[in-house]
């Protein structure tokens, strides 16, 4: 393609949101823009596969297509194969574009009030971008399928083609596709509908839809979900007729059977008044810009869907990583449709603004299951807390009666003590059976061992929390006794006062 063809708004760094036409403008004012974006989408779009073959003349040069062919898919939700081609731009021509539509200085509007265009070559106004946004290679890709106009398993007709992808763009891919989670429709051009232009070389169109588009897809982690926003324009092929419509809607039209949807990023929508998706929390503001074209063919009676974009999805990830995904993705897009469309005619009142289909129902389904798989871990983690606050309490009282506290405690572990030395002597001395001797009673928190009662004194040493040196001599409160004179062993002065 030329270079004459390509101008700067059909680019991947996109525009900023002060270039914007006035949401309230007339359509004579958005007339200039609408004329400009079209002189440079539709020859865009038409170089992947001219509606019109030219002419070869052996005597004259004519230059190579710019598409280069990668790879054909087939997918078994299709019935047409997809065929994926790219193209490059690279930085020189992309100076090459600035220099020429900057050379003169910004003297005209979009829409009565904003400012950046001035009066370039071609059609209209042209935009003329001052800021310091950073040049950098242009990767294209596209796809193009061809489709029997019918409605049937493996393709459809040209009237759910239209209905889909001109009146509902935005919904039909809400619905079809499921890493779309989210579209947000931020500003309405109520007046655009009224347009109509005449663009030279390439007949009468007028204006379906111009909205400003907020989407969100899902990233499978550990990637962030990416939020895109774009200028989106819908334009309708007329059948040409008597007069011309230089941008007002005059006289009787007669659609054809084309039309194209175009995207043009918008990079600096995060500070605009009207922005939601884009301001949010933990999403990556990626971009992509493209020009989508879908018309049936005259003679064959098939109908042509091709679909070329540039795109950006920032963060951590490789332009090489992201040059080998996005071929396969917007080839994906096809039998992605066409799936759906086919689940949508078994689907009772499956006509206009009934975009929900089996993809809606099942992320509702897993939204639900996801609310409440959340609610149960709540309240599970609710009931853990408390148990480990409750094992925590009975921690610290156990720890509180066993420790204890002045005087009461330190008898208690006194008696404690004692009563497990008795015990370990008891095992260890199998000759005395002191069961069923007098003095001896059972003690409350020892059913089954028989202790005998505290000897003369005890109480009072053991308030005072030293062991009385006639009740434990030479360390016999360690239950094993001392030797005496002989090597004799001494016993312990529990069983001695039992005996």
């Amino acid at each position: 393609m030329a270079s004459a063809q390509l101008g700067p708004l059909l680019r991947l760094r996109g525009l900023p949101s002060s270039s914007l036409p006035l949401s309230t403008a007339a359509p004579d004012e958005l007339a200039p823009f609408i004329i400009s974006l079209l002189s440079e989408a539709l020859p865009f779009v038409d170089s992947v596969e001219p509606k019109v073959p030219e002419v070869v003349n052996a005597m004259v040069e004519t230059p190579q297509n710019p598409w280069k062919l990668k790879a054909t898919k087939k997918y078994p939700e299709s019935d047409a194969s997809v065929e994926i081609m790219d193209r490059t731009i690279y930085l020189a021509e992309l100076e090459r574009i600035q220099r020429r539509f900057s050379a003169s200085a910004a003297t005209g509007s979009w829409g009565g009030s904003q400012e950046g265009v001035d009066a370039g070559e071609g059609n209209g106004y042209h935009y003329s971008d001052q800021t310091d946004s950073k040049l950098k290679n242009e990767l294209w890709c596209c796809r193009r399928s061809v489709h029997r106009d019918s409605a049937e398993k493996g393709t459809a007709n040209w009237a759910e083609f239209r209905t889909a992808f001109r009146d509902h763009h935005a919904e039909t891919e809400l619905a079809s596709t499921a890493e779309v989670v989210a579209i947000r429709e931020a500003i309405n051009y109520d007046h655009a509908s009224e347009l109509r232009v005449t663009v030279e070389g390439e007949g009468d169109w007028k204006v379906v839809a111009m909205k400003v588009l907020e989407s969100r897809h899902h990233i499978p982690a550990p990637l962030g979900d990416r939020c895109f926003v774009g200028l989106q324009v819908v334009v309708q092929g007329l059948i040409p007729e008597a007069g011309n419509y230089s941008g007002y809607p005059t006289g009787e039209e007669q659609e054809s059977k084309e039309f194209v949807v175009m995207h043009i990023s918008l990079r600096d929508f995060t500070t605009h008044d009207k922005a939601e998706l884009a301001k949010s929390k933990g999403v990556v503001k990626a971009s992509f810009t493209s020009v989508e074209r879908v018309r049936k063919m005259e003679g064959m009676g098939d109908i042509e869907w091709i679909m070329a974009l540039s795109s950006d999805a920032k963060g951590v990830l490789p332009a090489w990583v992201q040059a080998k995904a996005v071929p396969g993705q917007i080839a994906k897009d096809v039998p992605l449709f066409l799936g759906w469309i086919a689940r949508e005619r078994e689907t009772p009142g499956s006509g206009k603004g009934n975009f929900v289909g089996e993809k809606g129902e099942k992320r509702r389904d897993r939204e639900r299951e996801e609310r409440e798989k959340t609610k149960v871990r709540e309240e599970r983690k609710s009931v853990l807390l408390e148990q480990k606050e409750q094992r925590r309490q009975h921690r610290a009282s156990a720890m509180a009666v066993s420790s204890g506290s002045g005087v009461g405690g330190k008898a208690r572990e006194l008696v404690k003590r004692k009563s497990m030395d008795f015990m370990r002597m008891r095992r260890r001395s199998s000759m005395v059976d002191m069961r069923g001797q007098e003095g001896f009673s059972r003690w409350e928190d020892h059913d089954t061992v028989p202790v005998p009662p505290l000897p003369s004194g005890f109480a009072t040493e053991a308030a005072s929390g030293r062991p009385s040196s006639s009740m434990a001599p030479n360390g016999a409160r360690n239950g094993g006794g001392n030797r005496g004179e002989g090597g004799k062993r001494e016993g312990n002065p529990i069983v001695a006062a039992a005996a």
